[in-house]
């Protein structure tokens, strides 16, 4: 299924790569703009929806997750519903896909992403499943913060290539603590690991952001 427009600019941008459209396909699949791309009121989002969001840096970006959480019936919580999931994290959407188009805005060197940008792509495809999970109620309310992020750069990552796919899956997850620990691949066309990331998100106490 499809939260958005599938006639939106980025779908079929997508659609049009048969390897990316391979990931497109499948039941109770949810494919839409990640939450990052919606620049709120209070000026959140606005390095991915608006600064890396031109011709010449990520053109175009998609998340894709089933919507069949672990240990659900698929059907989605609305957002004020009160969160059933287990402390450990078992019940959540646990994984998500993104598929990402790069522009030469981004390079480092010629035709090679800047190693920063590598390692914003990762941490803001982990950081992405919390809003996935929460507008479902099923994790918390509030704010996550990225505690680390240790990156690891196996190859260079092309801006030439037409189209990446990033991989971002919960490792362990206690809510009661408000940490979450995952980890993220970028890959080429071929499943080429590019590169990999490990991370803490920690959720914020006190005041919401």
């Amino acid at each position: 299924m499809y939260e958005h427009d599938t006639e939106a600019p980025d779908v079929h941008y997508f659609k049009s790569i048969p390897w990316c459209a391979q990931h497109m396909r499948g039941s109770n699949l949810v494919v839409r703009p990640p939450s990052c791309r919606t620049i709120q009121p209070s000026g959140e989002n606005l390095l991915f929806g608006r600064t890396l969001n031109t011709a010449g840096t990520i053109s175009a970006l998609l998340e894709i997750f089933s919507n069949k959480r672990a240990g659900g019936d698929g059907a989605a919580a609305s957002a004020s519903a009160t969160p059933h999931n287990k402390d450990d994290g078992s019940s959540l959407i646990g994984e998500a896909k993104w598929l990402l188009a790069l522009g030469q805005d981004v390079n480092g060197y010629p035709g090679m992403l800047h190693g920063g940008v590598v390692a914003a792509i990762l941490d803001e495809l982990i950081g992405g499943m919390v809003p996935i999970n929460r507008e479902r109620g099923l994790i918390p309310a509030g704010s996550y913060f990225t505690a680390y992020l240790h990156t690891q750069y196996r190859r260079p990552v092309p801006t030439t290539s037409g189209a990446l796919l990033g991989r971002a899956r919960f490792v362990k997850v206690d809510l009661a603590r408000g940490k979450v620990f995952a980890e993220a691949t970028l890959e080429d066309g071929e499943g080429t690991v590019l590169a990999s990331a490990e991370a803490l998100f920690v959720r914020a106490r006190g005041a919401k952001l």
